[in-house]
C-alpha cells in the first residue's frame, strides 16, 4: 500500500486490486478442480447487495458451457455463484477491516517512515492472528513422540515399514476411527491380502463366526444378532469389517472373552485353572508373565485407576497378553497386522507391545495413540513419549456414543 516516494494508494484502489486478485485466485482454483462454470452473459452478483445482505442467489435462468458440453442448469449456476461470492465476501470483509485500520493509522502519522513501520506492524499482527485462528480450528493434529507436528503422510510411511501397527484409540472418538480406516486403506493399497486386521472389540470365542461372515456364509443381520458387538460397532467398527469383507482380508477376534477376564478379577488367577481345554484355548496360556513394574500396570496398584489392586492388574494384563498371543499366532512372515485397540493397552510402548516383544524376536512395531486437549496447538508434556505418533483432538470433539 505504501510507495517509496511516501505516497500511498487509496484504500478503495487497494480494495479493488485485492478483490480482483481474490477473484482470479478463486477462478484459477476452480479451473484446476474442474468446478469453474463460465457464464455466457456478463451479469454478476451486485457487490452492494452483498455488503448489505451477504451473498445472494441469481434467480435468472442462464445457459452455461462446461468442458464443451451445454447445460441448462439453474441450480448449478446458483450454487457456483453463491459459493464463489461467499468466498469473495469473506476475503473482502477481512481486507476492508485491515484496510480501514491501516488507513486510520497512516492518516495519524506524520512521516513516510513512520507510516511504513505502522503499516508493517498492522499487517504482521493481522497475519499472526489469522494463522493462530486457523491452527486452533483444526479437527486434529498429529505429533511425533517428541511433540513435533507431523503430517499424516509421515505416519503412513512409518506404518508401511513395520510388521505390527498398534492403533490406539479413544473408543468414542470419530477422528481416530476415521484415521484408522484411512490408514487401513493405505496399507491395503500397498500390501494387498498380506494385510491382516485385528480387533480388541471382538472376542476369540467368536473367531469362527467372524471368519464365516467375512466369506459370506451369512448376512449382516445374522452377524449382528449372533456376535457380541459393542454399542458403537455400527458406526466405528463395521466399516472396517466391511472393508475386510469386500477385499478378502482376514480379521482376528483378538480379545479374551469378557467373562473370563471378569472371573480372574473377581476370584484371582487360580480360578482360571478349572476351565476346560476349549475355554482355555480362547486366551493366552495361563503361565503368562506379568511385569508389575510397568507404569501402565502400576496405576492399578497405586489406586490411580479403578480399584481392585492386583486382580485388576491381572485382568488388564491377560487382555494384553491374549491380544498379543493371537496377533502373533495369526501373522505369517511378510504379513502386516494392524490392531485396533484402546490407547491404554499400548501407551508408552507397554501392554500389548511388551507381550509382542516377549513372544517374537525383534518384531517391527509402530504405535499410534490418541489424546484430547483443550488447546491442540502444542502437545501437553504428559503425552510426550506416549507413542510413535499421537493424534491430538480437541476436547469438544463430538463423540460417537
Amino acid at each position: 500500500m505504501v510507495i517509496s516516494s511516501g505516497y500511498f494508494v487509496s484504500p478503495i484502489s487497494y480494495f479493488v486490486l485485492a478483490r480482483k486478485k481474490t477473484q482470479d485466485y478463486i477462478r484459477k482454483k476452480e479451473q484446476r478442480n474442474g468446478d469453474y462454470i463460465e457464464p455466457k452473459s456478463n451479469k454478476q452478483v451486485s457487490w452492494s447487495g452483498i455488503l448489505k445482505t451477504g451473498p445472494v442467489e441469481i434467480k435468472e435462468k442462464q445457459t452455461y458451457n462446461r468442458k464443451e458440453e451445454k447445460y441448462d442448469t439453474q441450480s448449478q449456476e446458483q450454487a457456483c455463484n453463491v459459493n464463489r461470492q461467499s468466498q469473495l465476501f469473506q476475503h473482502d470483509v477481512a481486507n476492508l477491516g485491515l484496510i480501514s485500520q491501516v488507513f486510520i493509522l497512516l492518516q495519524s502519522t506524520k512521516t513516510s517512515t513512520m507510516r511504513i513501520k505502522s503499516a508493517a506492524l498492522i499487517l504482521w499482527t493481522f497475519c499472526s492472528i489469522s494463522i493462530s485462528l486457523a491452527q486452533n480450528d483444526r479437527a486434529y493434529v498429529i505429533y511425533s513422540a517428541k511433540g513435533k507436528k507431523v503430517s499424516y503422510k509421515k505416519l503412513k510411511r512409518a506404518a508401511l515399514e513395520n510388521e505390527y501397527i498398534l492403533f490406539g484409540e479413544y473408543h468414542d472418538n470419530p477422528i481416530t476411527h476415521w484415521l484408522q480406516y484411512e490408514l487401513t486403506e493405505d496399507l491395503h493399497a500397498v500390501h494387498g491380502k498380506k494385510l491382516k486386521m485385528s480387533f480388541e472389540q471382538l472376542e476369540q470365542d467368536q473367531q469362527m463366526l467372524l471368519a464365516d461372515y467375512l466369506v459370506g456364509k451369512f448376512d449382516d443381520k445374522t452377524f449382528k444378532d449372533t456376535m457380541r458387538l459393542w454399542p458403537n460397532h455400527e458406526t466405528d467398527y463395521q466399516p472396517l469389517i466391511q472393508f475386510a469383507k469386500n477385499n478378502g482380508l482376514f480379521c482376528v477376534a483378538a480379545n479374551i472373552p469378557r467373562r473370563y477376564a471378569s472371573l480372574l478379577y473377581k476370584k484371582g488367577r487360580s480360578a482360571l485353572d478349572s476351565l476346560s481345554a476349549v475355554e482355555k484355548s480362547y486366551m493366552v496360556p495361563l503361565d503368562f508373565k506379568v511385569d508389575t513394574t510397568l507404569s501402565q500396570y502400576r496405576v492399578f496398584l497405586d489406586g490411580e485407576m479403578h480399584s481392585g489392586g492386583m486382580n485388576m492388574l491381572l485382568a488388564q494384563a491377560i487382555k494384553d497378553a491374549t491380544m498379543a498371543h493371537f496377533m502373533i499366532k495369526n501373522r505369517r512372515e511378510e504379513e502386516v497386522m494392524i490392531h485396533y485397540v484402546g490407547a491404554f493397552h499400548t501407551d508408552f510402548y507397554q501392554g500389548i507391545m511388551w507381550y509382542l516383544k516377549a513372544g517374537e524376536p525383534d518384531p517391527r512395531i509402530l504405535t499410534v495413540s490418541t489424546v484430547t486437549q483443550s488447546d491442540i496447538r502444542k502437545l501437553d508434556k504428559e503425552s510426550l513419549g506416549r507413542a510413535d505418533f499421537i493424534i491430538c483432538v480437541p476436547e469438544t470433539m463430538t463423540r460417537t456414543h
